[in-house]
């Protein structure tokens, strides 16, 4: 509020969002297949990230531009949507799906 009282939203919003991208979360990822290339080779197929907290599986495929028909495990649970959201200390692993007979 202003001496005014009138309230400064758009302080209060940017109170909001600095606190909001403050907050951040590291998540083990491992690829598996021809999707460690998407990785650097020293990283053998593993790293942990540094995300903002609230980060989706959506949003983190996308950073590491993995397309096309892939399966994520989170916590060793396959998930079926990508809105879901990573929480901090997530083990998460990417792999093309396999069909056998």
């Amino acid at each position: 509020m202003t001496e005014h009282g009138i309230r400064n939203t758009a302080y209060e919003n940017q109170e909001v969002i600095s606190e909001r991208f403050l907050s951040i979360m590291q998540i083990h990822i491992r690829l598996h297949g021809a999707l460690r290339d998407k990785l650097p080779a020293e990283a053998r197929g593993g790293a942990v990230l540094t995300l903002p907290e609230g980060t989706a599986v959506a949003a983190l495929l996308d950073q590491l531009a993995l397309h096309g028909y892939i399966q994520v495990a989170i916590n060793q649970e396959i998930i079926e949507n990508q809105t879901t959201t990573l929480q901090d200390g997530d083990q998460v692993e990417v792999f093309r799906p396999a069909a056998g007979g």
